[in-house]
């Protein structure tokens, strides 16, 4: 549950930093051909192209294994797909075929549609589910993979349930914060207008920015400049030292030639899935032939330089060096005063829309009076209390992570973990402590927004208890309902034409419904829409539908017992409602099981074809040559619907036991030819039962039809 700290100071911050640590990751990822076997690689020579994401931290234990953590972004349609393609080279090329993932606690895999081969209607039907947030990037990767993908929950249900609560109460009363927010900012503002000197105003302007996540690709090396010029000592920043060696070293870069060397150096791997990058780091290029390539040497330096920066220690010196520089603006206390009010109002601001980082909530822990005190002042202290308790769940989650992915079984060796940007830190300091080699990605945004709105609505989907993972952000969903979906969806859409529709299958399969079920009626009306009515407009709607059936509907053979008709007669049944509905069409036969004494045939009435036939046993009845031979054309073409006990068996595949409320949706389904042939699936009365059940005023429909 990363929020969209990606969109705040956290992400701003490690992204500036990889703008010049991970400099020029070149776009040379070669395009999928014959691809060589996987893990020809260690992953320590994992690297990817610059269009899908920047590596932020890598870090070598001792530790028989990697993790790669690949920093989620939920409701962000760019940064999934991006997703989705880091783990598709994950598996192509070092056979990682684990995915750990945030948000969910069971696991799941989907064979039969990675199964499906590749075709364009595949891979547009997962990328139109990926758009709405359907599905994650995981799951698209898992339906694409070179070798099956396996996704596994690691989180807490209770803990992941208590952080969702909190944060869906926060979106309840977000405008009003926000509103709270900008008011006591622009006090700030005008108030550093009056006592701010103009270094520390120009300064401060720069900063206010860079936090706010604008502007950030200029504010490290101007803040290094500033430090420089008023003589701030640097000596001890190793972190930024470092920084400033791989800045000095990119600026002599020349990215033409460097380009030029690299398309020359790749011709030899062509077919291969690697990355320039991993061709260097892989060794793969001999020393006697590297040296006569000056820029891809310096390529190779600024990677090896980046291997060496720990995120966690080069923000905490970029604050210090923060701090040391003000100290030398400074020019009386009371900018001192309003700066510390200024910072604190900082803090408070990330907690409260919660883009807080680890550092940020560390800074509070020593600032926390400061920090309560002046959201007090912008009268924020509850949302501030709200913001707090949620990141103190996230902490505990980023324990439970580490734990799931360092004991479960099923997790060990080399994996994959999705996590958003809060658990970096968390998990990259346990992660070192236990000496275990990692790999922290953050995928590219291509300058795209996170969706909040769709992201809010996803959130308050349900997540029940028996959660199985069919899309990380849509809980409810069960994996080998919608494995099956995906597999009915493609063909339809291959047959129809209309992504629309498949997209719909899919949902509709996925909750218990066949495919088809969505296909529209001649109304402008499906199935799955009825069933989102509320109960007294779906019971509005089918009356109408009833009422105004086709004209011209496929033949339809209706068998009924004499007694069950009686039954329905004196009972008010819905096979009154079915009988009339025959009726409507003309071609339609009834079949009455039964001597003619027992027949009420009066009861009927109207113009259709009524055939009284003898005996009692309507299974015997429907499985008799003669009848079958009389009635052929409807069971070899037609549907045949039966009343049938409840110790008898059906006869015949193509004959529906039609019971009570069933048959009041019976006449819409056949109205519609692409509907006929699920009428025969047995889960299909089933799930008409259940509709029917949900209908709150039964008389209403068998009045009103």
């Amino acid at each position: 549950m990363a929020k969209y700290r990606f969109t705040s100071y956290n992400y701003f911050m490690k992204k500036i930093a990889l703008l010049i640590v991970s400099m020029l990751t070149l776009s040379l990822h070669t395009s999928p051909g014959v691809a060589e076997q996987p893990k020809l690689l260690t992953l320590d020579n994992l690297a990817i192209p610059e269009t899908l994401g920047k590596i932020q931290e890598r870090f070598v234990g001792s530790r028989n294994r990697w993790v790669i953590h690949i920093q989620d972004i939920h409701a962000h349609f760019a940064a999934q797909e991006n997703i989705a393609a880091i783990v598709d080279h994950l598996n192509a090329v070092y056979g990682i075929q684990t995915v750990a993932v945030e948000g969910a606690w069971k696991s799941a895999s989907f064979p039969k549609s990675w199964a499906l081969p590749s075709s364009r209607e595949k891979q547009m039907l997962a990328r139109a589910l990926l758009e709405d947030d359907y599905i994650t990037g995981p799951v698209y990767s898992a339906l694409f993979s070179q070798t099956p993908v396996t996704l596994h929950g690691i989180e807490d249900a209770t803990l992941y349930d208590q952080n969702r609560e909190i944060y869906i109460a926060h979106l309840n009363k977000r405008e009003a914060i926000i509103a709270l927010l900008q008011q006591h900012q622009e006090k700030l503002v005008a108030a550093k207008k009056e006592v701010y000197n103009g270094d520390l105003q120009s300064f401060d302007s720069q900063l206010s920015k860079f936090r706010e996540g604008e502007a950030a690709g200029a504010f490290i090396p101007s803040l290094i400049s500033w430090a420089q010029n008023r003589e701030v000592a640097l000596d001890h920043l190793d972190q930024i030292l470092l920084f400033i060696q791989i800045m000095a070293i990119e600026a002599t870069l020349d990215k033409k030639k460097l380009a030029s060397e690299a398309g020359r150096l790749m011709q030899a791997h062509k077919g291969s899935r690697l990355s320039f990058e991993e061709i260097l780091r892989s060794s793969k290029i001999p020393e006697d032939k590297l040296e006569f390539y000056p820029e891809t040497i310096k390529y190779l330096q600024l990677m090896n330089l980046q291997d060496q920066i720990s995120l966690a220690d080069f923000f905490a010196q970029i604050e210090m060096a923060i701090t040391r520089l003000k100290e030398k603006l400074f020019r009386t206390d009371e900018e001192r005063k309003l700066d510390a009010r200024s910072e604190a109002f900082a803090l408070s601001k990330k907690i409260i829309l919660f883009h807080a980082t680890p550092e940020v909530l560390n800074t509070h822990s020593s600032l926390e009076a400061e920090v309560a005190e002046e959201a007090g002042r912008g009268g924020l202290t509850e949302a501030l209390n709200l913001g707090l308790a949620f990141y103190e769940i996230a902490k505990t989650r980023d324990a439970v992570f580490f734990e799931e992915t360092t004991t479960r079984p099923e997790l060990q060796g080399d994996i994959a973990v999705i996590a958003g940007g809060f658990h970096t830190e968390g998990l990259s300091q346990k992660f070192r402590q236990a000496d275990i080699s990692y790999i922290v990605i953050s995928p590219d945004l291509s300058g795209q927004a996170p969706d909040e709105a769709l992201y809010f609505k996803r959130l308050q989907e349900a997540a029940p208890r028996d959660q199985t993972l069919a899309a990380i952000l849509k809980p409810l969903l069960n994996a080998d309902r919608f494995d099956e979906g995906y597999v009915r969806a493609v063909p339809l859409l291959t047959r129809d034409r209309d992504i629309f529709k498949a997209k719909k299958a899919v949902e509709t399969y996925q909750i218990g419904l066949p495919v088809s079920l969505d296909t529209r009626l001649p109304e402008g009306v499906s199935i799955s829409e009825i069933m989102g009515l509320a109960p007294p407009e779906r019971t509005a709607k089918i009356v109408d539908l009833m009422k105004n059936p086709r004209q011209g509907d496929q033949p339809m053979l209706l068998v009924l017992r004499a007694r069950d008709l009686v039954a329905a007669i004196s009972n008010n049944d819905a096979a009154l409602l079915l009988l009339e509905a025959v009726k409507q069409n003309r071609a339609n036969a009834i079949v009455i099981v039964g001597s003619p004494a027992e027949t009420p045939l009066e009861t009927i009435g109207g113009k259709y074809r009524r055939i009284p036939w003898r005996g009692d046993n309507l299974a015997d009845v429907l499985a008799d040559d003669k009848f079958k031979s009389r009635f052929a054309d409807y069971f070899d073409n037609g549907v045949i619907a039966a009343m049938v006990g409840p110790d008898e068996d059906l006869p015949d595949q193509r004959v529906l036991e039609l019971r009570g409320a069933v048959a009041l949706l019976f006449r819409i389904i056949l109205s519609t030819p692409e509907l006929r042939s699920f009428v025969n699936n047995p889960e299909f009365a089933a799930l008409l039962n259940e509709i029917i059940l949900e209908i709150e005023n039964l008389n209403e429909i068998l009045r009103g039809a």
